[in-house]
């Protein structure tokens, strides 16, 4: 852990133009791992594993709840880019989402 803590308190110290550099190195590569990931899962994977994700997390919370969370998300705007994430789901049929 000291390694990470010792790499957490380097990043501190760098400047803003090196930051920003180590900001699209990371961001790169966690889209290389998505991409990687997405190859060897289908659509109806992903959307499977959405879906069981989604039922996880409204385990145990009422309706009402639901909705307020809905509308507490739904009150927010979204930046369309960040939604280039799910382009996948137009590779799953209708009836399948």
């Amino acid at each position: 852990m000291s390694d990470l803590q010792a790499l957490f308190a380097a990043i501190e110290q760098l400047p803003p133009e090196e930051f920003q550099e180590l900001r699209r190195f990371v961001e790169e590569r966690d889209q290389e791992q998505v991409t990687a990931r997405r190859a060897i899962e289908t659509p109806e994977e992903r959307l499977a594993a959405l879906h069981a994700a989604l039922a996880e997390f409204r385990e145990g919370l009422s309706d009402e709840e639901m909705r307020e969370i809905a509308d507490a998300m739904n009150y927010e705007y979204i930046d369309p880019n960040v939604l280039r994430a799910y382009d996948w789901i137009d590779e799953v049929p209708e009836d399948k989402r």
